[in-house]
């Protein structure tokens, strides 16, 4: 967790369960910059607009939603987290943890590959989830540079809330076609998979 705030993905790649750890690290490197471009966007708004709208097209809850898009065990990566207790059975360990302090806690597992205990957020993951995120990125830059030379004005903003929101909204249509389809989709063919996990005991 402290890795992924600091940015640093490639340090994260030996700590996670192999063979997909480098997979892992690209799709949270996707979102960061996707979250990234939100904040300057946001930032601007709420400068030169008005936090009321600026809050209204925030999409940093997408930082505490991990599991939902990328699936598995992802959350652990989520900034609200929160560890809650620790099961060790052999070369696997479970670990429960509530993200926001939201309920039901969520369970992680950890794999001990000779001898050091490595993460394994059982997430497979499509490549087209990493580029639905970079183009997302690349759109909200796009617009705060339109925003940024005066189209529309800022007065123009504060008048018609509902202009920017759909600006928003179709700037950012494209990339949430990506996820939705690499959801439908599921892993990519030939993409490394976790092993599977034993059953939770009782």
């Amino acid at each position: 967790m402290a890795l992924r705030a600091r940015s640093t993905y490639r340090e994260l790649v030996p700590l996670l369960a192999p063979p997909g750890g480098a997979a892992i690290a690209d799709a949270l490197r996707a979102v960061d910059e996707f979250l990234a471009a939100n904040r300057r966007l946001c930032t601007w708004v709420r400068d030169r607009v008005g936090i009321g709208l600026a809050e209204a097209i925030d999409q940093s809850y997408i930082a505490d939603e991990l599991s939902a898009y990328l699936g598995g065990s992802m959350g652990l990566f989520a900034p609200g987290v929160v560890l809650l207790d620790e099961t060790v059975d052999g070369d696997l360990a479970r670990v429960s943890f509530t993200v926001s302090g939201r309920l039901p806690a969520e369970q992680a597992l950890l794999r001990r590959h000779a001898g050091v205990w490595r993460y394994d957020p059982q997430a497979a993951l499509n490549p087209l989830v990493d580029e639905a995120f970079l183009d997302m990125a690349r759109a909200l830059d796009g617009l705060r540079a339109e925003l940024e030379s005066g189209r529309p004005p800022p007065e123009e903003l504060r008048r018609n809330r509902d202009k920017l929101m759909d600006k928003v909204q179709a700037r950012l249509r494209r990339g949430v076609s990506l996820l939705n389809k690499a959801q439908t989709e599921g892993p990519s063919v030939g993409a490394p998979a976790s092993q599977p996990a034993p059953p939770a005991p009782g």
